[in-house]
């Protein structure tokens, strides 16, 4: 629990269905809210840039230098979070206090599992999804919003690989196949929310 508040924290890698399952799972759970992590790293990103590149062993000048972090190691990733640990912990605080009539937190990050964030969370789940299947929902993703000329068939494979933290031996409460329908995720999020004795909308 954050602040009396229950807590789930949904961690995948990219591709796959973070964003549809949190989604989900905010529109389903009665007085719920969802924080999606990734504008709060970008900013403090950039706050500890020069920190963050000396302990990877990256030029200060990368124009790139976020994409090519994500793609280099899960090692290097892990350390660069490691810098922003706490800003993002007080982020999200001071987001749960803005929202207080809210029981439930549904917090959508890849990297949860490197905060401490992850251990005051109720309820973990992590989506287990084909490597195939995240590239297709990644490329579609990034074609959409224009940027996928940014990211070479190497940086993709690379920010798939390092961002499936279930792969490097980080668990979760429950687990989700994420390949199949729509209605299998959301027949997989009903199981949970029954199990969780977790009031929600059929």
């Amino acid at each position: 629990m954050i602040n009396g508040k229950k807590v789930i924290g949904l961690f995948g890698g990219s591709g796959s269905g973070k964003t549809t399952t949190s989604k989900l799972l905010n529109k389903k759970i009665n007085n719920a809210i969802m924080l999606v992590l990734d504008p709060f790293m970008h900013k403090h990103w950039e706050e500890h840039k020069k920190e963050i590149l000396s302990s990877i062993n990256m030029k200060e000048d990368n124009t790139i230098w976020r994409r090519t972090c994500i793609t280099k190691t899960p090692e290097s990733m892990k350390t660069a979070i490691s810098f922003i640990n706490t800003e993002i912990e007080e982020d999200v605080k001071k987001s749960i206090i803005e929202n207080n009539k809210s029981d439930y937190i549904i917090i959508d990050w890849a990297f949860i599992p490197y905060t401490s964030i992850y251990n005051e969370c109720d309820i973990t789940i992590c989506l287990d999804t084909d490597f195939n299947i995240k590239l297709n929902r990644l490329s579609s993703k990034l074609e959409k919003n224009n940027c996928l000329e940014k990211w070479p068939q190497e940086a993709l494979f690379g920010r798939i690989t390092n961002t499936a933290l279930n792969e490097f031996g980080y668990s979760a409460k429950y687990t989700i196949n994420n390949n199949g329908t729509m209605a299998d995720l959301e027949n997989e999020i009903n199981k949970i929310l029954e199990t969780e004795k977790i009031n929600y909308k059929k």
